[in-house]
C-alpha cells in the first residue's frame, strides 16, 4: 500500500505530457535503430546535412546577431536589472558560479577536444589550405582561431540568452522554470501551459537527453584510453560499457545530492584541477611557444571575428557550378546546431544558478568569462599538440585519426610527473562528465516536474538512470551516430524558440525597466 502511494505521489509530480512524449520518442528510436539502423541514420542524416549545407548562412547570421544583441543588452540601461527582487543576492560566490557555468558546458570532451580539434583544423580547414599553410607552423594560429570560433563566444552567447529568457520570469515573477516560460514576454500566462509551451518543453528535453548521450559516447574514448595507459586495462567495448555505468552511477549520486553538495563541490574541485594541470604544461612545456601562440590566436580571433563568423566559402566553383567545400559547415555551423541543441539544459542550468545577479553581470559572466577559459585551456593544450607535431615528438595528426582519446595522455609522457598528471587528467575528465550530465539531468528533471526549481530526488535519480540506460543501449547497438544526429535535428527547431526567447527577453526587460515586472 505504501509503495503504491509513493508511486502515485511520484507520478503526480510529473508532467505526463512531457514525460511520456520524451520517453516514447527514445523508446521508438531505440527500437528503430535496433531493427534498421541504416534507414534511421539515413533519414536523420539527410535532414541534418540539408540543414548544414542549405541553411548554413541562416544559422551563421542568426548566431552573430545574437552575439550583438546580447552584448548590446549588457551595456544598455537594462544591464542593471536584477534577476530577482531588488533585495535578492547571488546564491553562489563568483568563482563557484563560474566553475559551475563552465563545467555544465563541457563534459567528457574537455580534454579530448582541447588537444585534438586544433589538429583537425590545421590539416583540413579550407581556410588554411587556401592560405597554403596546411600542416605548416604558420597555420597553427589560424587553426586556433577556428577552435576559438567553435568553442568561444558563439556557443556561450546562445546558452546565455536562453538562460536569460528563463531567469527573468522565474525570478522576477515566481513562474515555474519550464522551457516554455522563456516565451513569457510574448505569451504571458500561456507560456507554461499552452501547446506552444509543451512543444518547447518536449523538443528541449529530447535534444538535451540526446546531447548528453552523444557526448557520453564520444567522450568515453578518453576514459577508456586512460584505463589502458594508467592502469594497463585494455577493455575495448567492455571498457566503454564500464565507463558509462560508472559515469551514470556518479552523476545519479551527484544529482541525488543536489546542487550545493553535488554539482558545486565537484565543479570547484575540477576547475582547480584544470587550472593546475594547464599551468603545469605551460610552465614545464614549451612556455614561450604556448604563450605566443595563445596571444597571436586571440589577436586573429578578434581581428577576423566578423569575417569568420559569416565566411561561407563562396569562391569555390567546380565545372562552372557553385560548390562550397563544406569545412565551415561541418565545423562552425555544426557547432552552432550543437550549441542550440544544448541550450535547453545548459542555458536552463545557467538560469537556475544565477538568481540575484544583474543582467549585465549575468551576460558578461556567462559569455566572456567561459570564453576566456576556453582560450586558456584550449590555447595551451592545442599549442602543446601543435608543438609536438612540428618538433617530431610524435605524429599527433596520425594519432588524432586513430585514437583521439589518447592524445592528451601521449603529450603528458614527455613531461615530468607523468603518472600523476595522467591520473589528474583522468580524474578531471570523469568529473567533467559527472558535473555536465548532472546539471543536464537536474534541469531536464525540472521539465518533467512541471518547472519545479527543486525537483524531487526520485525524479532526478530516475531521469539519470534513464539517460544512462539509453547510453548503454546505444553502446550495445554500436550506434552513437544515430542519437547524435537525432538531437541535432531536434535541436534545429529550437532556433525558432531562440528567436522567440530573444523577442521575449526584450519585451520583459522593457517591462522590468518600467517597473511593470
Amino acid at each position: 500500500m505504501e509503495r503504491e502511494k509513493s508511486a502515485k505521489v511520484f507520478w503526480n509530480d510529473l508532467d505526463p505530457i512531457v514525460t511520456l512524449s520524451v520517453i516514447g520518442v527514445y523508446i521508438f528510436c531505440v527500437g528503430f535503430i535496433a531493427v534498421d539502423a541504416e534507414t534511421f541514420n539515413g533519414f536523420f542524416k539527410g535532414i541534418r546535412n540539408w540543414l548544414i549545407f542549405n541553411v548554413n548562412w541562416g544559422f551563421q547570421l542568426f548566431n552573430l546577431v545574437v552575439v550583438l544583441l546580447a552584448l548590446g543588452i549588457a551595456v544598455s540601461k537594462w544591464g542593471s536589472i536584477k534577476l530577482g527582487k531588488d533585495e535578492d543576492t547571488p546564491e553562489y560566490s563568483n568563482f563557484a558560479w563560474l566553475a559551475m557555468l563552465f563545467s555544465s558546458g563541457f563534459g567528457l570532451t574537455m580534454w579530448l577536444l582541447s588537444t585534438t580539434e586544433i589538429i583537425w583544423h590545421w590539416y583540413g580547414s579550407d581556410f588554411i589550405i587556401d592560405a597554403g599553410f596546411k600542416g605548416d607552423p604558420k597555420g597553427v594560429a589560424m587553426a586556433m582561431q577556428s577552435v576559438l570560433m567553435d568553442n568561444g563566444i558563439h556557443g556561450w552567447v546562445l546558452f546565455s540568452m536562453g538562460g536569460l529568457a528563463l531567469a527573468l520570469p522565474a525570478y522576477r515573477l515566481g513562474k515555474p522554470m519550464n522551457l516554455g516560460v522563456g516565451l513569457y514576454g510574448i505569451l504571458g500566462e500561456r507560456s507554461y501551459n499552452s501547446g506552444w509551451s509543451r512543444i518547447t518543453d518536449i523538443l528541449g528535453a529530447i535534444a538535451g537527453i540526446g546531447a548528453n548521450v552523444g557526448a557520453i559516447g564520444l567522450g568515453s574514448m578518453t576514459l577508456v584510453t586512460g584505463l589502458k595507459v594508467i592502469f594497463d586495462l585494455e577493455l575495448g567495448t567492455a571498457g566503454r560499457f564500464l565507463i558509462v555505468v560508472l559515469l551514470t552511477a556518479g552523476f545519479v549520486f551527484s544529482a541525488a545530492s543536489g546542487i550545493d553538495k553535488g554539482i558545486k563541490k565537484l565543479s570547484l574541485i575540477n576547475i582547480w584541477l584544470s587550472l593546475g594541470i594547464t599551468l603545469f604544461i605551460i610552465v614545464l612545456g614549451p612556455t614561450n611557444y604556448i604563450m605566443n601562440t595563445m596571444i597571436e590566436s586571440l589577436g586573429r580571433y578578434m581581428s577576423y571575428f566578423f569575417d569568420f563568423s559569416l565566411w561561407a566559402d563562396t569562391g569555390n566553383f567546380k565545372d562552372g557550378a557553385y560548390a562550397p567545400r563544406g569545412w565551415q559547415n561541418w565545423w562552425l555551423v555544426f557547432y552552432i546546431l550543437w550549441w542550440i541543441a544544448m541550450v535547453p539544459f545548459v542555458g536552463g542550468f545557467f538560469a537556475r544558478i544565477s538568481k540575484g545577479r544583474t543582467v549585465r553581470e549575468y551576460l558578461f559572466g556567462t559569455i566572456i568569462m567561459p570564453s576566456l577559459l576556453i582560450l586558456f585551456f584550449w590555447g595551451a593544450w592545442g599549442s602543446l599538440s601543435a608543438h609536438a607535431q612540428i618538433t617530431g615528438l610524435f605524429d599527433v595528426y596520425a594519432m588524432v585519426q586513430n585514437d583521439m582519446g589518447g592524445v592528451v595522455f601521449e603529450l603528458l609522457k614527455f613531461l615530468p610527473l607523468t603518472a600523476l598528471t595522467m591520473f589528474v587528467v583522468f580524474l578531471s575528465s570523469t568529473m567533467y562528465g559527472i558535473t555536465t550530465y548532472d546539471s543536464a539531468t537536474y534541469y531536464i528533471s525540472m521539465q518533467f516536474a512541471k518547472g519545479d526549481l527543486t525537483p524531487k530526488t526520485s525524479i532526478r535519480v530516475a531521469l539519470g538512470c534513464f539517460v544512462g540506460a539509453i547510453s548503454l543501449i546505444f553502446l550495445i547497438i554500436g550506434d552513437f551516430e544515430g542519437v547524435k544526429t537525432l538531437f541535432i535535428v531536434c535541436g534545429a527547431p529550437f532556433t525558432f524558440v531562440m528567436i522567440g526567447y530573444i523577442i521575449s527577453v526584450f519585451k520583459m526587460l522593457d517591462r522590468a525597466h518600467k517597473g511593470e515586472m
